[in-house]
């Protein structure tokens, strides 16, 4: 089969610039910005555009199937991701999954069902980044109902607490619909797990492929309050992301001042390079030099962008934190028919340095994502402060910096790659989760804080 003749590897703007026009279906659209507007490029590295072949020079090539944006994008991420140059993380089973995905494409009668597809063999690189395109290109509606996950169960979410038990959607078991979910998710830790139940099981596309009754844009939930089983029947809405996740929608980047006489609150709601943050920072410094060295640093809610603006924000304080390793792909410029090697740094917590000894208490929540979570992670393994609230869901040690994307030329889906495995700086503690060291509900992490440093 002829393949397309040059594919160009854009530098990634950010997750959020990444999308899908739908040729019959769903696509992932603006909902992915909405859902997950997480980073893109978390170590503010300059990397130049690569052009990548796919296979011969052909000109005036259309190609006309899904097959062929499988193909491309196999063969993209085959030669742009870590994991293949991490042997002891790449699944056993990867190229049945990769077969079974080329027939999946070869089937798809629409861009729906090429979604699926795609989403599912995404599952198969850990990479917790990519995984979130499911969000918005499984379903385009969503049930008009806040649930949250539990230990593999759902329940109402009320007034940020679990209610009552959903024990079927639309008339099927729920456990059916998280066996479905789970099947086209990879979860970085059990928050992960925790918030794509919530979320993907009120998605009206995946629950009918689930085997849902979907009539007339309402849903049946059958729920379980302790004593009686009753049904509720919520209306099916266009998603708005920051609703989706229980999330406000906040028009600031960041605030900043002194909460009380001796604490400095720094509110940080995305990792954006923006005059108010050179603000911050002045303003941080002249409280240093005021006597203060205590602070909060919220990021709550918070999907990340730039690390470089936390790593401004801490050194402001005087602090330097420790480093993330790294594992990243190296081509040989000498040979580069031959399969690339795998360069690997370790993290370290040597360089910390905390010389006007502040203490940060670091606010999280489900929702704190990778470059927010590199600030718990600096702090905790820095032994600079404490963390407060809840696990995020995304890993320490985890995939990220999507510095490439590709235009899949059938479906005009935009699809990203990580370019880096991150690793922790703390190579003994949980690679998986920066557990909180007081563990509140997030929505009473503020408090908690406050509290910790009067009882200091």
């Amino acid at each position: 089969m002829k393949r397309i003749i040059l594919l160009l590897i854009l530098i990634v703007v950010g997750l959020s610039a990444c999308s899908a026009v739908p040729q019959g279906g769903y696509g992932a659209g603006d909902a992915a910005a909405q859902i997950a507007p997480y980073e893109a490029d978390e170590y503010d590295a300059e990397y130049p555009d690569e052009e990548y072949e796919t296979g011969e020079e052909y000109e005036e090539e259309v190609l006309t199937s899904f097959e062929d944006d499988a193909l491309i994008f196999i063969e993209f991420v085959e030669r742009a991701h870590p994991i293949f140059v991490i042997p002891e993380m790449l699944s056993e089973d990867y190229y049945d999954i990769r077969e079974e995905f080329i027939r999946a494409a070869q089937e798809a009668e629409n861009q729906g069902d090429f979604n699926f597809a795609i989403q599912r063999f995404i599952r198969v690189l850990r990479d917790g980044h990519m995984t979130l395109f499911g969000f918005s290109m499984l379903s385009a509606d969503f049930i008009d109902t806040p649930l949250i996950g539990r230990d593999n169960r759902l329940f109402l979410l009320d007034e940020g607490i679990a209610g009552s038990e959903v024990v079927e959607i639309g008339g099927i078991p729920t456990q059916t619909v998280l066996n479905f979910i789970d099947e086209y998710f990879y979860y970085e830790n059990e928050a992960t797990r925790n918030q794509t139940h919530a979320i993907m099981s009120r998605g009206v596309q995946l629950l009918q492929r689930a085997g849902a009754e979907i009539a007339q844009g309402t849903v049946a939930l059958t729920l379980f309050d302790g004593s009686e089983t009753y049904e509720i029947h919520p209306m099916a809405v266009e998603a708005n992301g920051w609703h989706l996740r229980g999330v406000p929608q906040v028009d600031y980047i960041i605030n900043y001042g002194m909460i009380t006489d001796d604490v400095f609150l720094i509110d940080l709601r995305a990792f954006i390079i923006d005059p108010e943050i050179a603000r911050a920072e002045d303003a941080i410094r002249q409280a240093i030099d005021d006597g203060v060295r205590n602070f909060i640093f919220d990021v709550r809610n918070n999907g990340g962008g730039n690390s470089d603006v936390g790593m401004r924000l801490l050194r402001a304080m005087g602090v330097t934190p420790p480093g993330f390793g790294s594992v990243t792909r190296v081509r040989s410029a000498l040979n580069p028919d031959q399969p690339d090697t795998a360069s690997r740094i370790p993290g370290s917590t040597i360089a910390t340095r905390n010389p006007n000894e502040v203490t940060i208490a670091v606010l999280t929540n489900v929702n704190t994502f990778s470059s927010a979570r590199w600030v718990s992670t600096w702090v905790q393994d820095g032994g600079l402060g404490v963390i407060i609230g809840e696990p995020g869901a995304n890993s320490p040690t985890a995939f990220g910096n999507m510095t490439t994307r590709i235009t899949l030329p059938h479906s005009d889906m935009q699809m990203p790659s990580s370019a880096n495995l991150w690793l922790r700086p703390d190579a003994d503690a949980d690679q998986n989760t920066v557990w909180p060291d007081i563990y509140v509900p997030s929505h009473e992490a503020m408090e908690a804080a406050l509290e910790f440093f009067v009882n200091r």
